[in-house]
């Protein structure tokens, strides 16, 4: 009999249950090495057992093939087919054609105007915030749409004792991989092998990706702002000021 590990989720959370079994479902589809769906039950998510391993070189490597096969599969647009989750936050996807205004319009604003509402940060960070706004439509490019896992912090990437490398959590939606990276450098010490490795096989990656790292960790800061305090206060303020300083095209 399969191992299995039940992920249970609070009560009104059925949709976002159903759309992490069908998330998964479709990566494995791609290829993707994910944990098997067993079976969904009221509340609770039974998926296939992973058995703990150490993020090895080789299963880094790993890491880096899972994430490539995630990006590999192009999209028409940005967005996704229904409303996603990262973490308990719901990510609006509507589809655009356009990225930057995608990821300006439903990434950042609505978590900005979630923290501005609680008072949390004051008239000098809505003229930083500002700035990063005009950032983004001047630095971020606009190449194909590919599918990102959504979620692709360290905690989401689980290792097994055959080094080998699962992805779990996903929050699915069609944008550029640069995103992913961008959070899973975030939180958690990535390897040097898995950005070597994932960038040799990864023709879609510009060379000038890390550039833009800090607009998309913003997001992320913000929602764990929202999610665990103002512990992370001091690192949205460090992220807008050091934005605020960057220069892009077009900028004054």
């Amino acid at each position: 009999m399969t191992e299995a590990f039940r992920k249970r989720f609070a009560a009104g959370d059925e949709p976002r249950l159903r759309c992490e079994a069908a998330s998964l479902a479709r990566l494995k589809e791609f290829g993707v090495r994910v944990p098997e769906v067993l079976s969904i039950e009221k509340q609770c998510l039974v998926l296939e057992y992973v058995p703990q391993g150490i993020p090895t070189d080789s299963a880094w490597r790993d890491v880096a093939l899972q994430v490539a096969r995630t990006h590999a599969v192009p999209g028409e647009r940005f967005g996704f087919s229904e409303t996603t989750w990262c973490g308990p936050t719901p990510q609006c996807n509507v589809w655009s054609s356009s990225w930057r205004r995608f990821f300006v319009q439903q990434r950042l604003l609505p978590l900005w105007h979630q923290v501005r509402a609680r008072g949390w940060l004051d008239s000098e960070a809505d003229a930083d915030f500002k700035q990063v706004e005009v950032l983004c439509h001047s630095l971020l490019p606009e190449d194909e749409p590919r599918l990102l896992h959504g979620d692709l912090w360290f905690g989401n990437v689980l290792f097994d004792p055959d080094e080998r490398a699962w992805l779990i959590d996903p929050a699915l939606y069609f944008g550029l991989p640069e995103a992913d990276l961008a959070m899973l450098l975030l939180f958690g010490d990535v390897s040097p092998i898995f950005l070597a490795t994932y960038e040799a096989m990864a023709p879609w990656l510009r060379p000038d990706w890390r550039e833009r790292v800090p607009l998309y960790q913003l997001y992320h800061l913000l929602n764990h702002l929202l999610l665990f305090g103002k512990g992370y206060l001091a690192p949205v303020r460090r992220t807008l000021r050091r934005l605020r300083s960057q220069r892009g095209p077009g900028i004054l």
